[in-house]
């Protein structure tokens, strides 16, 4: 499983519309290692809107505060669908 493929995230969801095809537990791993790269990214764009705090520069503080409201908002749909997962699986 790629960690983080090159294509972003529409290939994580590619693969996971098709997990009703693979092995058990592949739908978990994938989203195991989803919300790794997410959080992943998330402690990154944290540590990014950290340095920048002491610019004066506006605009990339705001931009850095969509992609972490983006990422969290992700990481959250992670945590739901792995919930339903293993609600449903028992997995």
């Amino acid at each position: 499983m790629d960690e983080d493929p090159a294509d972003g995230p529409s290939v994580f969801v590619l693969k996971l519309l098709f997990c009703d095809m693979a092995p058990s537990g592949v739908a978990k791993a994938q989203l195991d290692g989803y919300r790794r790269v997410l959080r992943q990214r998330l402690d990154d764009y944290q540590t990014m809107l950290s340095e920048a705090s002491s610019s004066p520069r506006l605009f990339p503080r705001l931009v850095l505060g969509r992609a972490i409201a983006r990422t969290e908002a992700t990481l959250a749909w992670v945590d739901a669908a792995a919930a339903t997962l293993e609600r449903q699986t028992g997995r």
